[in-house]
């Protein structure tokens, strides 16, 4: 009974601690838009002291199986079997290396793993929802493979040394700014199964050098990969109904550019400031729309 307590007053201080930390970072992350806010956690958090819920041996605490939060000191955890959410802010800024995450998971809400210590992390195909910011400012995240149908707004944002990411064929949509300023992505390898990447999507990611689509997709949004100043080459296998206007902005590195046989609407200055290009292949793409493709 007395190390009950010990634990469960260490576990209530670390928390008091944590929520101070957010109350610092609300004014600096609150949004005027209605998106999720770090004032919104903290109410989360506030609300879950009173339910019912219970701390297994390795410090997780979890509730009607959402896993609320993390009090243990590993650095290399995996998460019990009977976890099916991984609830709001659970580690939040928390010093782990990496994390295993079972098939019985269908949800990751957001702010779930926000500015974690991650290096590696696969999300397993039973993911149906990955919340917004639920990786953004892992800085030293180096790998990700992700299957899961939706990833929400900024997502992965400014993971300064993510080098790679790989979507499975369950990946439909990436939404707006979802891997913004990754400035150390190289390897993009997108599934078959993508239909919209959204507006700011890969902005600024700078390290890029080249980046294939597959056949099927509905939009590539408004600066989606503006200022990817590193890529040199980029190829659509199939038909893309829409490349929204800015969509390649100031490519400056690109030189070649091959579309598919079958191309839908091109944007307004979809390639605006694409200073290099020498080549583009295309046989229905004709001289107007060429137009779209200006080097200043």
């Amino acid at each position: 009974e007395n190390r009950t307590n010990i634990v469960m007053n260490a576990n209530r201080k670390k928390k008091r601690v944590l929520a101070g930390t957010m109350a610092a970072l609300m004014v600096a992350t609150s949004s005027p838009t209605g998106a999720f806010t770090y004032q919104d956690l903290s109410i989360v958090k506030a609300e879950t002291v009173a339910t019912e819920g219970y701390y297994t041996e390795d410090g997780f605490y979890i509730e009607d199986g959402v896993l609320r939060w993390y009090r243990g000191e590993e650095e290399n955890i995996v998460i019990p079997n009977d976890v099916v959410s991984i609830g709001s802010g659970a580690f939040l800024d928390d010093e782990i290396k990496s994390v295993t995450i079972p098939e019985s998971v269908t949800r990751i809400e957001e702010y779930a793993f926000y500015k974690t210590s991650l290096e590696e992390i696969t999300i397993p195909d039973t993911v149906e929802y990955l919340g917004e910011y639920a990786f953004s400012r892992c800085e030293k995240l180096s790998k990700a493979e992700l299957n899961t149908k939706t990833i929400e707004q900024n997502a992965f944002a400014n993971c300064t040394k993510l080098t790679q990411v790989t979507f499975g064929d369950n990946v439909e949509t990436i939404d707006r700014e979802a891997f913004k300023n990754c400035e150390k992505l190289e390897i993009l390898t997108l599934g078959k199964g993508i239909k919209n990447i959204g507006i700011c999507c890969f902005q600024s990611c700078i390290s890029l050098k080249e980046v294939s689509f597959p056949t099927g997709i509905d939009t590539i949004g408004s600066f989606s990969f503006e200022g990817c100043t590193g890529i040199e080459k980029i190829v659509f296998e199939g038909a893309v109904k829409n490349i929204d206007s800015s969509a390649f902005k100031r490519l400056t590195s690109l030189t070649k550019i091959e579309f598919s046989d079958e191309m839908g609407r091109l944007g307004m200055f979809a390639f605006e400031g694409c200073t290099a290009v020498e080549s583009i292949i295309s046989n229905t793409l004709h001289r107007g729309r060429q137009n779209n493709i200006r080097k200043a």
